[in-house]
């Protein structure tokens, strides 16, 4: 649920209590008391608020098969039988030529075993690749099957700090921390 959403059932709890409260002065006994319906109102949208995922209304998942991993780490994908490109969002991909090809087994394998998900934006494939649906956004779920994490996770790639499409870098950039500490892929020294 968004922000107006729940703005818009603030207002109409506060109408419904000064509704109640005019209803109440104009006669003599109580109809329900206003601290009541305060109290239901918060609880209410707190329920709301802590039920909702994390997801926006307009995040859709397209469900595609691997065509190939090209030589930089991008994907050729089907979607409903039509071949697309998908340049993953916020990775870097070594410029060694066997880390690079370790990424593109690394990739080939995991998509190859699973069906995986494209995140899809305001009608726009995105570039982040999840291997399973998500139920919601949350840290856990963004490091066990979002694609783009993973790579990052295990050091197949750094964080692109030049993609505007930085909606998961707080996990993206702790992750890539933790990689760096374990010394993995690309943070070999």
């Amino acid at each position: 649920m968004n922000i107006g959403k729940v703005i818009i059932i603030i207002f109409a709890i506060a109408i419904l209590i000064t509704l109640l409260q005019v209803a109440n002065e104009k006669s003599n006994k109580k109809i329900v008391d206003p601290r009541l319906i305060t109290i239901m109102g918060m609880v209410l949208v707190a329920s709301i608020i802590m039920h909702s995922p994390v997801q926006t209304e307009n995040l859709t998942y397209v469900k595609a098969s691997l065509v190939d991993v090209l030589d930089n780490g991008d994907l050729k994908v089907s979607i409903n039988g039509k071949e697309n490109l998908i340049k993953l969002n916020r990775v870097n991909f070594s410029d060694n030529k066997e880390l690079l090809e370790e990424a593109k087994s690394y990739e080939k394998k995991i998509l190859t075993e699973n069906a995986f998900y494209i995140e899809k934006q305001k009608e726009a494939l995105s570039g982040y690749i999840w291997l399973e649906e998500p139920e919601d956004l949350s840290e856990s779920n963004i490091e066990t099957y979002l694609l783009n994490a993973l790579l990052i996770k295990n050091g197949y790639g750094e964080l692109n700090d030049k993609d505007t499409n930085n909606k998961y870098d707080k996990t993206l950039k702790n992750l890539q921390e933790a990689a760096k500490d374990k010394e993995v892929g690309i943070w070999k020294k």
